[in-house]
């Protein structure tokens, strides 16, 4: 992970100034939505690079196919955010300049934060997992680092998880969560990008300077 995020670096600086130079030569929002369609598709291709995990360990091409996975997802990240300050900058006060920026950054960060939280106990809730006792002859192990396991239980949860394995047991992963909740995202995220973000961010890139604006007769 530590050379795929090292190899990642140069494409990044060098990919975020395309990004920089797209959004002078297409409107923020405009270029933001292709972002956000590259973002569903880099969710799709992640969901196969960890589908297509060789049995034997992760070799060469696997590899490269995990840089190239993340390369793609970090570029569509990059496009998003230079977009949106793109925008943000577009429409901010000149007066109060930075404090508006900040502001817009601060909620639009928080609104792809906060989620994360509630995805990743989905993936819990999604995951059907169970430990399976050592069979009866096994013999204590000088590395046991637990009580033995005697009896299967739950492992979906990373701490039933260490639980199980460090008494001797082998967690059976039945059900993996993040398929599932990784594909109603994906289609949740489509549904509602068609249906609801994309026009209402074209209709927002189309309002005049003047409409985020107080008037000094409102004030």
């Amino acid at each position: 992970m530590a050379l795929t995020v090292l190899i990642d670096f140069p494409f990044e600086i060098g990919l975020g100034y395309y990004a920089g130079k797209w959004s002078t030569s297409y409107t923020p929002l405009r270029l933001w939505c292709w972002g956000f369609v590259g973002r569903l598709v880099a969710a799709v291709l992640a969901q196969i690079t960890v589908i297509i995990f060789p049995a034997n360990g992760v070799d060469t091409w696997y590899l490269l196919v995990v840089i190239a996975e993340h390369i793609f997802s970090t570029f569509t990240n990059t496009v998003m955010f230079v977009a949106i300050s793109a925008f943000h900058a577009r429409i901010a006060d000149p007066v109060i300049g930075g404090t508006y920026m900040t502001l817009l950054a601060t909620v639009s960060n928080l609104g792809g934060t906060f989620p994360r939280f509630f995805v990743l106990k989905l993936v819990d809730y999604f995951t059907t997992a169970t430990c399976i006792p050592p069979s009866s002859d096994y013999k204590l192990a000088a590395g046991l680092k637990g009580p033995l396991v005697t009896s299967a239980f739950s492992c979906a949860l990373a701490a039933e998880k260490d639980r199980c394995v460090s008494g001797g047991g082998i967690c059976n992963i039945e059900r993996d969560g993040y398929y599932v909740v990784n594909i109603a995202c994906v289609i949740f995220g489509a549904i509602t990008f068609w249906g609801y973000i994309k026009p209402a961010a074209l209709k927002l890139q189309a309002l005049p300077l003047r409409a985020w604006r107080i008037s000094e007769e409102n004030t």
